[in-house]
């Protein structure tokens, strides 16, 4: 199943010359965790889950 954790992987372990891009509604409530809870898919789906935007954008 994906979830607003997997864009945010694919963003976050993108090459540096990548232009690709998330939502916004995806990336701030992942970033707002802990480094070591960015890791962690369950505390991850719960802060990037947390809109309705998010959930579409990844549906």
């Amino acid at each position: 199943m994906k979830d607003a954790f997997d864009p945010w992987w694919q963003w976050a372990e993108k090459p540096l010359d990548s232009m690709l891009m998330i939502d916004a509604d995806i990336h701030y409530p992942i970033m707002e965790l802990s480094p070591e809870d960015r890791r962690d898919r369950e505390k991850g789906r719960r802060g990037g889950a947390s809109s309705t935007q998010c959930k579409r954008a990844v549906s």
